[in-house]
């Protein structure tokens, strides 16, 4: 597995002159800096000037935000300009992206150095005999799938899954030896105003390992998807930077299960960068969530 060096940053920080128009999140690998005739290797919080040139290294990884609230991620090696950089941001004006990225960087630091962030991302939290991975009112939008999750300890090998209304009308009865229910609002026609409960028991011991979790599609969804639309135009969601991007808005909009799998969909993409796993599991740890093994 590659080394990583996680960065970490509040972008509350200003940017001090115009020509500093990067800053580096984090970054994997020897990446270096040509600044003021002199290479050196980056550092926490570095700041690259417009005249400057970034080396990355074999196997290296660069994420960077610009000072207009784009990010940029390098994956290939060699030698760039920091001028021409600026060019290859995504587009939109930045504003959401921006504001999200303040989220997020606040929500990597938590307060731990790098050895309590270690032991975070190891965690698994014990508890129940099935453990779903989503608070116990969970908030969906009505036109946008999400994988239900859970985690389990011991006996529960089959597991029974059904969704009813408030009047106990079904909706979802099935059996499935995955730990993962994929919801689809839209096919089973839920709609704001209405609770719905849903229900993951054991086959081999029912009643004693089951457990009730209430959805909800949000009351702001139609500002929610707006305002999501927006920032859409300022991501590539091919990013694992920008996938965790976009889970903090989820977060912050009281979505927890798609900002959940927002930041698997980071560390799937890139699974060396220990900065999007610290962000998963200071996320879980932050909304009393069970961390799978």
């Amino acid at each position: 597995m590659k080394q990583v060096s996680l960065l970490t940053l509040l972008l509350g920080l200003c940017f001090m002159a115009n020509a500093q128009i990067f800053k580096v999140i984090a970054f994997t690998g020897k990446n270096e800096v040509l600044q003021n005739g002199a290479w050196k290797e980056l550092s926490y919080g570095s700041t690259l000037n417009k005249e400057d040139k970034v080396k990355i290294g074999d196997n290296g990884y660069l994420a960077l935000i610009h000072n207009n609230g784009k990010t940029l991620e390098l994956k290939s090696a060699g030698e760039f300009s920091v001028a021409e950089l600026s060019t290859k941001l995504n587009g939109g004006d930045g504003n959401f992206t921006k504001e999200y990225a303040d989220f997020v960087m606040d929500g990597i630091s938590g307060g731990q150095d790098v050895k309590q962030r270690n032991d975070v991302t190891g965690a698994v939290t014990r508890g129940l005999p099935i453990n779903i991975q989503a608070p116990k009112k969970i908030f969906i939008l009505s036109n946008e799938p999400v994988a239900i999750t859970w985690v389990t300890e011991g006996e529960p090998k089959t597991f029974e899954i059904k969704l009813v209304t408030r009047f106990n009308e079904p909706l979802v009865r099935e059996e499935t030896k995955k730990k993962s229910f994929e919801l689809n609002p839209q096919e089973l026609g839920l709609k704001a105003g209405e609770v719905y409960v849903l229900t993951i028991d054991s086959k081999e011991n029912p009643s004693h390992n089951k457990v009730m979790y209430q959805i909800y599609v949000a009351k702001n969804e139609q500002e929610i998807i707006k305002e999501k639309t927006k920032l859409l135009t300022e991501l590539n969601l091919e990013k694992p930077l920008d996938n965790v991007l976009l889970a903090n808005f989820y977060e912050k909009n009281g979505l927890t299960i798609y900002a959940k799998q927002s930041f698997e969909k980071a560390m799937a993409i890139s699974p060396d960068t220990e900065l999007y796993e610290v962000a998963y599991a200071n996320f879980m740890t932050r909304n009393g969530l069970p961390i799978g093994e």
